[in-house]
């Protein structure tokens, strides 16, 4: 998956506007929540385009009888599962991204946890910290706060520190001030960005939770 089209996945919202499309999509859409046992036979399938398919309706519907299994994907598709695998990791890439963004709508605490920890030991692809800082966006424990003021200190594309900023307005507590704050102050950003922090500074300042 490219960054562009990985720029395109809504991963703070509960839709997604999803670049990589399958000949199974139009299938999945067809199936609503009383038919989530299908799209949970779907997950167990060899056949990567249907595990994707099923991972988009699992989080379209908020299937939460799913999440053992999605934990089970995300955790079998992380590249630290597959050292010197490079053509399972390539393959398992948007299987990994899309169960990370099911994680964020479906999971509690230890997913935040398991997505925390991913997060501060993956700094070289660009498209799986993007989306692990969306989902921790999604995810309102300490645990994700933490993790995102922790990267805030490290982060040094303007994209993900846009995500990073649109993720602690989201869960909108005022320990995330003074990280924003500093992330504000870092010299490496534009103007805009700094703009767009300023803003989600007003709204914390506002009406952030304790």
């Amino acid at each position: 998956m490219h960054w562009k089209v990985l720029m395109m996945v809504g991963l703070l919202a509960g839709s997604i506007a999803w670049g990589y499309d399958t000949k199974y999509d139009p299938m999945m859409a067809s199936l609503d929540a009383s038919q989530s046992n299908i799209i949970l036979q779907a997950l167990d399938s060899p056949d990567y385009d249907l595990v994707c398919s099923a991972l988009k309706r699992v989080g379209e519907l908020r299937l939460k009888e799913a999440i053992v299994q999605v934990r089970n994907l995300v955790s079998a598709a992380n590249p630290g599962s597959n050292l010197d695998k490079s053509i399972q990791v390539a393959k398992m890439r948007d299987i990994y991204i899309l169960g990370v963004w099911v994680l964020g709508l479906i999971g509690d605490e230890s997913d935040a946890r398991m997505l925390s920890t991913y997060l501060m030991k993956d700094v070289f692809d660009k498209n799986r910290a993007y989306a692990l800082i969306g989902a921790l966006g999604n995810l309102d424990y300490p645990v994700s706060r933490e993790t995102l003021h922790e990267y805030a200190k490290r982060v040094e594309d303007e994209r993900l520190a846009m995500l990073l900023v649109e993720s602690l307005e989201k869960l909108n507590h005022r320990d995330s001030l003074i990280p924003l704050i500093r992330l504000r102050e870092r010299p490496i950003f534009t103007d805009a960005f700094k703009a767009r922090v300023d803003q989600a500074i007003r709204s914390i300042k506002e009406k952030g939770k304790k």
